[in-house]
């Protein structure tokens, strides 16, 4: 329930977007750090909205059924591959 404040590398970078679902700034660069977090307290509507777009983005992409869902959609494409190169349906 609390926006992210995070460095830019990857993986982070490949989860957050900047603005959009956490505030990302450059490594070892304290004062952009506070700045960011400022800006989360002292902008409300901000917060509200990176808050709610995080949390949508991890219901969406990493609640258990999802990530079920994604598994189990590898499963099937991994027995369809191998099914092709055997030749069968």
């Amino acid at each position: 329930g609390l926006p992210v404040v995070t460095t830019r590398i990857p993986p982070l970078t490949e989860i957050i977007q900047d603005g959009v679902n956490g505030l990302l700034c450059p490594t070892d660069d304290i004062d952009e750090f506070v700045r960011s977090i400022r800006s989360l307290r002292d902008d409300p509507n901000l917060h509200t909205a990176i808050t709610n777009t995080a949390r949508e983005r991890a219901v969406a992409n990493f609640s258990i059924d999802a990530m079920v869902d994604k598994y189990v959609k590898i499963y099937e494409d991994l027995v369809s591959e191998n099914r092709r190169k055997r030749g069968q349906q």
